[in-house]
């Protein structure tokens, strides 16, 4: 990725951006939308990505499996 740190650097940019999609769902589950059709839409759609199809669908279902701790994204 480049000089040291680089790749640490890089690595908070996917878990920012993991984080803002959690927040997108967290918005939609709020407007009382039907989640599985969002994610399902959004999954063909631009923002489309491997973490929403893979873990959106588990996430809005509440399974919150071992993963990322919460702590780090502080």
């Amino acid at each position: 990725m480049g000089p040291v740190g680089a790749g640490q650097e890089t690595k908070a940019v996917n878990q920012i951006m993991a984080t803002g999609i959690n927040a997108a769902l967290t918005f939609g589950e709020s407007a009382d939308l039907p989640m599985d059709k969002v994610i399902e839409i959004i999954s063909a759609d631009a923002a489309g990505n491997g973490f929403l199809q893979h873990r959106g669908p588990s996430l809005t279902k509440g399974q919150f499996n071992p993963g990322f701790k919460v702590e780090l994204h502080h």
